[in-house]
This record gives structure tokens, C-alpha cells and sequence, in this order.
């Protein structure tokens, strides 16, 4: 009898899209380091402001203070009607300046 040998075993050829043997390694190269440029540093340095702001300024001529009253007509309706008269009174107030005599 003869005896037949089987063939003998040839690996089959390795191919980029098949994955890698186990205990292949890959020889990766080490990332470089690269210094990273230092922030720059912006100092700024602000001067406060001496603007002053009347509450109650007269807006023409910025000297004078604006004064409220009612006039004689306002005063007469709240009189008359008392309950509502008050809410008109209070409606028709007028503003006028101290010094230039503007009026809102």
C-alpha cells in the first residue's frame, strides 16, 4: 500500500484587507512633541468716569432742575370729581425747568 502524504500546509498570503495575525505589532512611531506658543497676556486698564447724572436734569438746557406742579384747571376737576378727579389731576402734571423754563 502506498502511503499518501497530504499536502504540505502553505499559509495563505496576507493581505491588506484581512486583519492582521494575532500578535502582529505594528511599528508605530511615537508622536513628536511640540511645544504649544505661550498665550499672550493683555493687560487693560481702565480710567472711571466723573460724569454725573441728574436724576431730575432739565433736558434742554442741562442747568436747571425740573419742578412739577398742577395746574389750576387739574386741581379744579379733582375737586369736582373727587374719586376720579385725583387719578385726572395727577395725569395732567406739568414739568418745568428752574432756569431756562421748558416744560413737559
Amino acid at each position: 500500500m502506498d502511503s499518501e502524504k497530504p499536502p504540505a500546509y502553505a499559509p495563505p498570503p496576507y493581505s491588506s484587507q484581512e486583519p492582521p495575525p494575532i500578535g502582529f505589532n505594528y511599528a508605530q512611531p511615537q508622536p513628536q512633541y511640540q511645544p504649544q506658543p505661550q498665550p499672550q497676556v493683555v493687560r487693560i486698564q481702565t480710567v472711571p468716569s466723573t460724569t454725573v447724572i441728574l436724576a431730575n436734569g432739565c433736558p434742554s438746557c442741562r442747568n436747571g432742575v425740573m419742578v412739577g406742579h398742577f395746574p389750576c384747571c387739574a386741581i379744579f376737576i379733582a375737586i369736582l370729581f373727587f374719586p376720579l378727579g385725583v387719578l385726572c389731576c395727577l395725569l395732567m402734571r406739568v414739568n418745568t425747568c428752574s432756569s431756562c423754563g421748558f416744560t413737559t
